[in-house]
């Protein structure tokens, strides 16, 4: 999924929130969107890491609250655990910030559903309970490279799970028009 695409989609959920988001020019430095001082970056399914958790910190340093959106599919291990040490070593500078999640999933072509985690370690946790039980429903039986296997796609079943998550208990996005996107 696109970034203008999951952006899209952010703004007209902040709307039906009752929020007014400002958006930033695309060229422009700063955060996507701006919503009474907090600072909302959004990004699409290739998500360069190191220049994003340097955005993200600054952000975490330079605002009150600070918002991350992504498509689910670009849900990573590796992310998630880089974006939960950046919210602890601000937490320990004494900011006490966290980052609010919106995984974005597609239903069909205008339909989309959004899941709101409060801060990285609540979607952390999440994840977690989620590899425990897919793990939990292999335990007995099956062959050590079985077992293997499964650990090697834990990650994308993880991430399955996430975006059946966003769908049932997410909230439900429609756009009127997908033009310009």
């Amino acid at each position: 999924m696109n970034e203008d695409l999951v952006k899209e989609v952010l703004f007209r959920h902040l709307e039906l929130k009752g929020k007014q988001p400002r958006r930033r020019a695309r060229q422009s430095s700063g955060p996507d969107m701006l919503v009474d001082g907090t600072a909302i970056e959004v990004k699409g399914s290739k998500i360069l890491e190191r220049p994003l958790l340097a955005q993200l910190a600054i952000y975490l340093h330079d605002y009150t609250f600070v918002e991350f959106a992504i498509p689910a599919d670009a849900f990573s291990f590796s992310l998630l655990h880089k974006l939960r040490a950046l919210e602890l070593l601000s937490q320990r500078g004494g900011l006490q910030r966290t980052i609010r999640l919106y995984l974005v999933v597609a239903h069909a072509v205008s339909q989309f559903s959004i899941f709101e985690a409060d801060s990285v370690l609540q979607l952390s946790i999440k994840a977690d309970q989620l590899l425990y039980q897919l793990a939990k429903r292999h335990a007995n039986g099956g062959e050590s490279t079985l077992k293997a296997e499964i650990a090697f796609g834990i990650e994308g079943r993880v991430r399955e799970h996430l975006e059946a998550l966003a769908r049932a208990e997410g909230v439900l996005i429609v756009l009127d028009s997908l033009a310009g996107v």
